[in-house]
């Protein structure tokens, strides 16, 4: 969830995730521990004077901060939903020097997060649901600023295309039959502290929704109903893949950001330019925060569709679409155009902070080949195995060939059915599906087995670590003192 700045259907009313923390307990990757979070000028001053590790980062933050403060200001995509990237404008001193709000999203690239200090909002206990459908996605979008000026709990959307599909696949049928009928579906949610405070707020929505441009139909569910209708929205990604009767599918464009007034334009511009390609992609929508995802795409083009597929990637061809002159359309927003005005001067400034490539390093650490020849360029998994924990692997006389991720990952799963429940595990895991926790992940071994293992484990690697305090991973970092008798 911070890793990524996370946020759900009720984002609307509850922020993203970087509006809800206060500070992080974080660990580097040179082992120590800091606390950050907003940090007044005065005191910022003070602890950059006091010298450490503490001072240094917090003396190159600033000096990023004060180099490139006006551009930040003037061209960082002010949009609600903007989740990509580094929070730079979180180092401003109008936001209070927050550190730990800098880090969420930065998806482990900087820090590991310990400990987070988050803020509690309160959630209304009484909620309805109405459904809003359309002839279209795109005239669907369109009305969703006049939807947002109810102030809706939450706000989410897909197309007809997506149900298609889970008709296609025999999903969740009997709850598909609930939408009303039509190709574009806004789903609205409203809540209040009471009954009546939500039903005053439903029967005023209703009203103005019978005059929306779009002329849609308008269903208002029952709370059970409701459960029913969200399940349609939540069963989008699984309805999307490997689809009968479809070509095979591949990861496109996904998680774009506009603003909502701009929505419906932007998506009738990037779907011209889908279909220019032979391609379909059903949509689900955040559309709260004019945030669309488009799943993945379906490509009709050579047999093998995945090598194909990435040889002509979606954004290259907006790229190229971009380099015809043309007259711009109303809502339009050039949010490449920007992206492009900040990626050389605000990125090359943050490398510049991580500008270390050496093994030990973590942030940009590895050069890059090709067409990105001398570059600075995110570490590789295979190079993190290979530079991190393959030497590890070789001290403890494990194959290399037996450590992946895969393989910890459900080393992991087995290990935690002492230390917490199947869906403790699911969470670790971010499995979609909990059967995949529990028949494949986390299958339970004996307790006699799992003591033999441990014994024979002891007796093997025993001699082994009693060696290895003195020893150092690669970037200097030792082992520590793991005692013989430890279970592994």
């Amino acid at each position: 969830m911070i890793g990524n700045n996370s946020c759900g259907v009720h984002a609307l009313v509850g922020g993203k995730t970087v509006d809800n923390i206060q500070e992080l307990e974080v660990l580097l990757y040179d082992g120590n521990k800091l606390r950050v979070g907003p940090t007044p000028e005065d005191e910022l001053t003070r602890i950059i004077a006091g010298g450490g590790r503490r001072g240094e980062i917090d003396e190159r933050l600033r000096n990023l901060r004060d180099t490139y403060a006006e551009l930040i200001r003037s061209r960082f995509p002010d949009i609600p939903r903007r989740v990509s990237g580094f929070n730079l404008d979180q180092l401003l001193p109008e936001n209070c020097f927050n550190v730990a709000r800098a880090l969420v999203g930065s998806g482990g690239t900087c820090v590991t997060i310990l400990e987070a200090l988050c803020e509690l909002k309160p959630s209304p206990q009484y909620r309805r649901l109405v459904v809003l459908s359309f002839k279209n996605a795109f005239i669907a979008a369109d009305d969703v600023p006049a939807v947002l000026e109810f102030k809706p709990l939450g706000l989410e959307g897909f197309d007809g295309l997506l149900v298609e599909y889970m008709r296609r696949k025999s999903l969740a049928l009997d709850d598909v039959k609930l939408l009303p009928a039509g190709e574009g579906f806004l789903l609205c949610g409203f809540g209040g502290d009471t009954q009546r405070e939500v039903d005053a707020e439903v029967a005023q929505f209703l009203s103005a929704a019978k005059e929306f441009k779009g002329n849609p139909k308008i269903v208002l569910y029952t709370e059970e109903q409701a459960a029913r209708v969200w399940k349609v929205r939540e069963s989008g990604l699984g309805a999307s893949v490997f689809v009968p009767g479809g070509s095979t599918g591949y990861e496109g464009r996904e998680d774009a950001a506009v603003p909502p007034a701009a929505l419906g334009a932007y998506l009738r511009e990037l779907y011209e330019l889908i279909e220019a390609y032979g391609d379909t992609s059903p949509i689900y929508a955040s559309s709260c925060w004019g945030a669309d995802r488009h799943l993945p795409l379906e490509y009709r083009g050579e047999e093998h569709p995945r090598g194909a597929a990435r040889a002509r990637p979606v954004p290259q061809a907006h790229t190229c679409q971009r380099e015809r002159p043309r007259r711009p359309r109303p809502g339009h927003v050039d949010f490449p155009g920007i992206v492009q005005a900040l990626r050389r001067s605000i990125l090359e400034a943050w490398l510049a902070v991580a500008a270390d490539t050496s093994p030990e390093t973590f942030l940009f650490p590895t050069v890059g080949r090709g067409k990105r020849l001398g570059a600075l360029v995110p570490r590789d998994g295979n190079n993190f195995l290979r530079i991190r924990i393959h030497p590890i692997a070789e001290r403890l006389g494990i194959l290399k060939r037996l450590v992946t991720f895969q393989v910890m990952r459900r080393t992991l799963g087995a290990d935690l059915q002492r230390h917490g429940t199947m869906k403790d595990v699911q969470r670790i895991l971010r499995h979609t599906d909990i059967n995949t926790t529990g028949n494949i992940y986390m299958q339970e071994i004996p307790s006699s087995v799992r003591e033999a293992l441990d014994a024979r484990t002891g007796a093997v690697l025993g001699s082994i670590l009693s060696q290895l305090p003195s020893q150092t991973v690669p970037n200097g970092t030792p082992f520590g003192d793991f005692g013989a008798a430890d279970p592994i």
